[in-house]
């Protein structure tokens, strides 16, 4: 709190160099503490929403801030957890990245502990009290970072620190893509998204894929081939690396991704072979994409709604996204061109650069395992799903 913070609550910070982003990170790692308490020797407390008790509850908890920053957390999460010490319990901020892990830790969950932490902290406290004080044997695993506890975790989840990712990304890259360039990386509390690209191997990577556009008189695919790391120190979706294309409409991933989950026997070695697979990862989103353009549709805006209703996805953003595809799609449509369009999906959702956004990334990419020749029917928007 009053002690140096690399990033602030909420913050979103860019970056556009590799050596600046690795120098954070860095200093990150370094600041990081991991503890592993036992789960019932933790509890929360609301903060009392009442200014003239605020120094007195400042120097009984023994909290490391000026009253402006202790405001500033109780209109935040409103909670301190208690964590055991060597002689006596320490009181810690807790930040909004930590709510999901921390109901996971009680083992409570629902609208009914979610509505009490909206409406009164002191009840939602005493709630799960309950539930953490059942946990007397189990250890959890918790992130203290920049001064506030960012996740308590199970004592299964494997750490793995962005920096060592980032780094050892860049050294397998550097050796099977000569030319790659890092272009942006954007970080906050809540995760870490960094993207490459591959002007030297475009060429390459394309050249299968266009080679079919062009024998069935299709103009070629063009845009930058492109690859995103995307990770999380606050939950548990693990290390993932995307391939994908960025062109002058926007983001569209073109294949599976390569994960490494945050449990089990999971390490950074994974993460390497991982790295190492790279190239088969962008030539079999290729082939895949080929796939696509080898099947036609005879309904092609029908289809783009019915995977739209399938997969969930934004009803408003959908519904603008099929008009503009009905209005410029080609005579001939092929599932590629389907798959392509719901890209803009993403684009009118705008959810730039939140964890929502890559949540609604991955259900757009579901779609190349669809079987589009199911989908390609007339439709009807009376059932789905609203946004």
């Amino acid at each position: 709190m009053t002690t140096h913070i690399l990033l602030k609550d909420h913050e979103e910070k860019q970056f556009f160099e590799i050596k600046g982003l690795l120098e954070f990170l860095r200093l990150q790692k370094e600041k990081d503490v991991w503890m592993q308490p036992i789960i019932a020797e933790t509890s929360i407390m609301d903060i009392p929403n009442c200014p003239n008790l605020q120094p007195e509850f400042i120097s009984r908890y023994n909290l490391n801030c000026t009253e402006d920053e202790f405001r500033e957390n109780m209109l935040d999460t409103g909670i301190i957890i208690a964590i055991p010490g060597d002689s006596s319990k320490n009181y810690l901020f807790v930040r909004d990245t930590a709510y999901a892990s921390l109901c996971d830790r009680s083992g409570l969950k629902g609208p009914s502990l979610s509505k009490s932490f909206k409406t009164s902290k002191e009840h939602f406290s005493k709630i799960l009290n309950l539930g953490l004080q059942l946990w007397t044997e189990k250890k959890g695993k918790l992130l203290i970072r920049d001064g506030k506890v960012s996740a308590f975790h199970s004592n299964e989840y494997v750490p793995l620190p962005a920096y060592d990712l980032v780094n050892r990304l860049e050294r397998g890259l550097s050796g099977d893509f000569p030319g790659s360039e890092f272009k942006e990386a954007m970080l906050t509390h809540s995760m870490l998204r960094a993207r490459y690209e591959f002007p030297r191997q475009k060429d390459d990577i394309l050249s299968s894929l266009n080679r079919a556009l062009k024998r069935k008189g299709k103009p070629p695919v063009t845009g930058m081939p492109v690859l995103e790391l995307c990770s999380s120190d606050v939950a548990t979706s693990g290390a993932n690396i995307y391939t994908g294309l960025y062109t002058d409409d926007g983001y569209i991933r073109t294949g599976a991704d390569l994960k490494v989950k945050h449990k089990g026997d999971a390490t950074l070695a994974d993460f390497d072979d991982n790295a190492a697979k790279v190239y088969s990862l962008f030539k079999d989103a290729s082939k895949k994409l080929e796939e696509l353009e080898a099947i036609p549709m005879m309904y092609p805006t029908d289809a783009f709604l019915h995977i739209a209703h399938d997969q969930l996805l934004p009803k408003r953003a959908s519904e603008e996204a099929a008009d503009e595809f009905d209005i410029n799609r080609p005579i001939k449509c092929s599932a590629l061109d389907v798959y392509f369009a719901l890209w803009n999906i993403d684009v009118k959702a705008e959810q730039t650069a939140t964890p929502s956004e890559l949540r609604l990334q991955e259900q757009i990419a579901r779609a190349l395992r669809l079987d589009f020749k199911k989908y390609d029917r007339p439709y009807t928007w009376q059932n789905i799903k609203s946004a």
